[in-house]
């Protein structure tokens, strides 16, 4: 018998785009939710922009977090194959008011 993974995906959008902040605020909200960090990386680019990537890699999947500093917006994603530690972690999004545009599905 095969088992088929599943996986929950949520994205939102913040007004917050300093990437000391952003990185405190959502390593904090990634270990309230329980979720397993396992390493990150930031990438920033250049030539196009000031924006910049940071990248979370989880025991459940990944949270990416993506500036657009000429935007003045950030838009964040995560992706967790554990429900009950995605639940957590939008739970946590919502009850501090930490982002907008809230969208989240099952895939």
């Amino acid at each position: 018998m095969q088992i088929k993974p599943e996986h929950w995906y949520c994205g939102f959008r913040t007004k917050e785009i300093d990437s000391e902040k952003l990185n405190e605020i959502f390593e904090q909200v990634l270990l309230d939710a329980k979720i397993t960090i396992v390493g990150s990386h930031v990438c920033n680019y250049e030539g196009g922009g000031d924006g910049f990537t940071l990248i979370f890699f989880l025991g459940e999947s990944h949270l990416a977090i993506t500036v657009y500093p000429e935007c003045g917006e950030t838009f964040i994603e995560l992706s967790c194959c554990n429900q009950e530690m995605f639940d957590n972690f939008v739970a946590i999004v919502r009850s501090r008011n930490l982002g907008y545009g809230l969208v989240f599905s099952k895939v």
